[in-house]
């Protein structure tokens, strides 16, 4: 007989859905079983540094992150039609299965915060990749799409007032919230080869 710990598991890995998406560690795990290419997202602030970092072609060593799909990525705001385009080029089939993960922060007491500028990082290539012809999505995916559907218009304008915006800038740092607001500034596309994130301009 199945566990209800298995029945739970498989109702979460959105294993029926071409195009997933999730929060955390432990959303990469459940939506990751499976999967072709995994889409990182953290816009403030991984992410948007490691799309900084391989347009100057420095390879960045990944903090904690486990490989759990044969071709990692990472993702931002700067690069997410990038990323689309490359997935789309590399790795579209019939049968290709895509996990895009939000980051998110965390409380003071280690809980996962759900950041909204992740979703909406992961939405900018949810939103692509479905500008070029990827269909099934989960739902969680279409939601994340949506989600940044509404900020597409002005990506600063939320950034800095979003929760982590509004921490980033109180703590001094202001220029990194613009630069995670350039929206499709870059197209290079951090791909993780061996134990290193390396910037990968589509061909």
């Amino acid at each position: 007989m199945t566990s209800n710990a298995s029945k739970v598991q498989a109702i979460h890995q959105q294993r029926h859905y071409a195009v997933r998406h999730d929060w955390g560690l432990a959303g990469a795990a459940a939506i990751s079983t499976g999967v072709d290419v995994a889409v990182v997202v953290d816009v403030l602030s991984f992410t948007t540094t490691l799309s900084v970092a391989a347009d100057l072609g420095i390879t960045v060593l990944p903090h904690h992150l486990a490989k759990t799909a044969p071709v990692v990525v990472g993702a931002c705001l700067r690069n997410a039609a990038a990323v689309a385009g490359w997935i789309t080029d590399r790795h579209r089939g019939a049968a290709t299965r895509l996990a895009v993960v939000s980051a998110g922060e965390r409380w003071p007491d280690g809980s996962l915060r759900p950041g909204v500028e992740d979703l909406w990082g992961a939405g900018a290539v949810i939103a692509a990749l479905a500008r070029r012809g990827w269909t099934d999505l989960s739902p969680e995916a279409e939601v994340a799409g949506d989600a940044h559907r509404s900020i597409d218009g002005d990506p600063s304008g939320a950034l800095v007032s979003c929760a982590s915006g509004r921490e980033l800038i109180a703590a001094g740092y202001p220029d990194d919230v613009e630069v995670a607001a350039e929206a499709d500034a870059s197209d290079v596309v951090p791909v993780m080869i061996d134990a290193g994130f390396v910037g990968v301009r589509p061909s």
